[in-house]
């Protein structure tokens, strides 16, 4: 059933895109001067003061790329945190290999070595989630550096010949 809805989405979608089509029922010299839309001027060449690339590649080693993007404050959020689940995830090694020796000759030992076996995995889980949350902030982090957060944050109520308009400004 699944599959039957893919292939007609995959055929049916393409269709309905081919139906958008030009008017060429209107008349250039019908349309009033007022409601002509200004052209587009050439879109400026978007350049990027940091590197998003160099900064993903930064993020690897928890809070390095936030260095790079100077985003210093967080560091101990990225690198703690880091720094606590590979240090959890050690401990629980530890542990798991003390109970595997004593769980080879007394059976009484099998859930606690289970139990820091779970853990040693699941605190590894999150030092990898941690190391990836920092490639992706250090990514967003450099594409969004050159963003203008300006102090022009403001709403215009304008009258128009069309009618009233809203204008917001960012």
């Amino acid at each position: 059933m699944i599959r039957l809805l893919l292939v007609a989405l995959v055929i049916i979608l393409p269709l309905s895109l081919l139906a958008q089509r030009a008017d060429t029922t209107r008349s250039s010299a019908s349309v009033d001067s007022a409601a002509r839309i200004a052209p587009r001027k050439p879109a400026q060449e978007l350049v990027f003061t940091k590197s998003p690339t160099l900064a993903t590649l930064l993020g690897i080693v928890p809070g390095l790329g936030q260095a790079y993007n100077e985003q210093y404050w967080k560091i101990p959020i990225f690198g703690g945190a880091a720094a606590y689940f590979g240090v959890r995830a050690f401990l629980a090694n530890r542990q798991y290999k003390n109970y595997a020796a004593l769980a080879e000759t007394d059976r009484s030992y099998v859930t606690l070595r289970e139990a820091y076996h779970n853990d040693r995995d699941l605190f590894i889980a999150y030092a990898i989630t941690i190391q990836l949350l920092s490639m992706v902030d250090s990514y967003v982090g450099a594409n969004m550096f050159d963003f203008d957060v300006g102090d022009d944050i403001s709403t215009h109520l304008q009258l128009m010949p069309q009618g009233v308009g809203l204008s917001v400004r960012f």
